[in-house]
């Protein structure tokens, strides 16, 4: 029935009860209706009950639905009405239960893209349009017609469709906009039409589809509870032109009861035991069944233990780091935190793990970051701080490893969101501002971080080169290091790199090197210019750091047989290293000389 229009297999369901009539529209659309409720809820079970309620409650009203009506956006509305009902009472249920005061969201975590920023808010979106606007919408984006056919459901012609199409993806635009996401029609219409709708899971549609054609007599409670809140919600819609202002009444008059499905009860214990008890056995260090089955429980309290967890980021508290942790896995969940997050940095608590606790919470996080990074507070006092991996930790003023964390975390970002939010926020100017900071650690750490994001080159490798000139040598070693990460985009940085080659620190140098080739990389007459460098890579910082070493392995093998002298070198690396470290190393020097390892024996 694939090719059988909406309207005539309403008309045979209405008319002879067609269960084949009514599986093949349940067929067409359960995808739809199951990623309107995922968007409400990330519990699978309430979202697969919130589908079937809103196809019984299709059932049930097929007999009155005019020939007219766009069912498809029917549909998404029925969705959306039935979930935003559930999640309101849901939230509610649990505000009372925690006496909390931060609003959770019921969103599954979405990957770091446009979508993760549209998706919470996208039905708050679409019911502000109106129903001809939110039906051509459903139909081109959500559906993928073509404007063609957008027009002939509608009953328009192409263009007039495509007007229609155009007007509604401006007003989105402009809600979006008003909430911190800047994009443009195009775009947000390519990510809705790319992830507003998922694949059911199997066998949901054939589930439904028995339960509905029984107009709800083979549902479970729960469902046909869900099913009747939504029913009443949507006959007192059609009284009123505003939803919300509709249920209020609706709700204070006492003239109807909304009833949702209650989700399973909280209870303050998971397997006999507290949150509280469980963040005990949290330990990142030393990784193992206590600490997993701990992150399990984590999981499981979501964000209805973090009244709990909040309660434990004070630096008076033993179990801060345990209560850091528990942020690091709830991710998005634990964004009212944040602040509790920023003060503990602020307290002199700056070892990395709230900078990633932040990160991974993610684009809520951002704007608390930037402040930490580029803004001096309080009076010094003395912490610690790492600059980098391998460095022993050192005596800084509390404010300055606040902003190191800050600066570092900011760094970090691209492992958790896309380049397009990191360029909404401007990370990259306050990372440049950062590299004025009086502390030489952060002025460190902003190199370093501007590197990991590798954009905006128009002005943050101006910013890098300046920084090659700075008086402290980890900073020059990190802005070389920075630069080789933009690749040929930082082409203008290669007169002063050669510079570099010169410094007084060999660190810098060998980075310099590096950073060179990574520019330049078939630039094969600088063979020359960068040996020293590269044979001091090898046999000084090199010796010490295996990515280094690995690096300049690659890349001296890359020049072949023009790269022997560096032979002495390499061999001399292969006897230091490490038998997982060697065979890559072995294999570089086979591909600059491969008599040479034979005859020192690395066949």
């Amino acid at each position: 029935m694939t090719d059988v229009p909406d309207a005539e297999l309403l008309e045979r369901f209405a008319r002879n009860d067609s269960e084949a009539a009514f599986a093949a529209l349940v067929e067409r659309y359960v995808a739809l209706v199951h990623s309107v409720a995922r968007r409400h809820t990330a519990n699978p079970q309430q979202a697969q009950d919130i589908t079937q309620a809103v196809f019984i409650i299709l059932a049930r009203k097929a007999g009155g639905l005019s020939g007219k009506t766009v069912l498809p956006g029917w549909l998404y509305q029925t969705a959306r009405l039935t979930a935003a009902n559930f999640q309101r009472a849901e939230m509610s249920r649990i505000r009372r239960e925690q006496e909390a005061f931060m609003q959770s969201t019921l969103e599954e975590p979405a990957n770091d893209t446009l979508w993760l920023e549209l998706s919470p808010q996208l039905d708050k979106a679409m019911a502000c349009l109106g129903a001809n606007e939110r039906d051509a919408l459903v139909l081109r984006y959500f559906q993928n017609k073509s404007m063609a056919d957008v027009g002939r459901f509608l009953g328009l012609e192409e263009n007039t469709a495509q007007k229609r199409v155009g007007r509604a993806l401006e007003k989105l635009r402009k809600f979006f906009a008003k909430r911190g996401v800047a994009s443009t029609t195009a775009i947000i219409a390519g990510v809705i039409s790319a992830n507003s709708v998922q694949a059911a899971p199997t066998g949901l549609a054939k589930t439904i589809s028995v339960a509905a054609v029984a107009k709800g007599a083979a549902a479970s409670a729960s469902t046909l509870t869900l099913a009747k809140g939504a029913l009443k919600i949507m006959a007192w819609t059609k009284m009123n032109t505003a939803v919300a202002v509709g249920v209020g009444i609706l709700l204070m008059a006492g003239t109807a009861t909304v009833t949702v499905k209650t989700m399973e009860h909280y209870s303050e214990y998971y397997r006999g035991k507290t949150l509280k008890q469980w963040l005990v056995n949290l330990d990142d260090q030393h990784p193992g069944t206590a600490n997993d089955e701990a992150e399990a429980a984590v999981r499981h309290f979501g964000v209805k233990g973090l009244p709990t967890i909040i309660s434990m980021l004070k630096m008076s508290d033993p179990m801060h780091h345990n209560a850091v942790l528990a942020c690091q896995i709830l991710g998005p969940e634990a964004k009212p935190a944040i602040p509790y997050l920023v003060n503990l940095l602020e307290s002199g608590y700056s070892n990395g793990y709230v900078g990633v606790a932040l990160d991974r919470i993610g684009p809520e996080a951002i704007p608390a970051l930037m402040n930490l990074a580029t803004n001096r507070i309080g009076q010094p006092r003395i912490g610690y701080v790492s600059i980098r991996p391998g460095v022993t930790e050192r005596a800084v003023d509390i404010d300055d490893g606040a902003r190191c964390e800050a600066a570092s975390a900011l760094g970090n970002l691209p492992m958790y969101l896309q380049t397009k939010v990191l360029l909404h926020y401007d990370v990259s100017q306050a990372l440049i501002t950062c590299l004025k900071d009086p502390s030489p650690y952060v002025r460190t750490l902003a190199a370093r971080s501007l590197g990991e994001n590798a954009m905006n080159e128009a002005t943050v490798v101006p910013a890098l080169i300046e920084t090659l000139g700075d008086t402290d040598f980890q900073t020059r070693w990190s802005a070389c290091l920075a630069l080789g990460k933009f690749g040929p985009r930082a082409g203008t940085a290669v007169p002063a790199l050669q510079a570099a080659l010169h410094d007084r620190k060999a660190e810098v140098r060998a980075t310099a090197a590096i950073a060179l080739i990574e520019i330049e990389p078939d630039n094969t007459a600088q063979l020359d210019s960068l040996m020293p460098a590269l044979i001091e890579n090898i046999n000084g910082i090199g010796g010490r750091d295996i990515n280094f070493r690995s690096t300049t392995a690659d890349a001296l093998a890359a020049w072949g047989s023009r790269a022997r002298p560096a032979v002495p070198a390499l061999l001399d690396a292969i006897a230091k290293s490490s038998s997982y470290e060697q065979q890559f190393l072995v294999a570089d020097l086979k591909k600059i000389d491969a008599e040479a390892a034979a005859k020192a024996g690395w066949e």
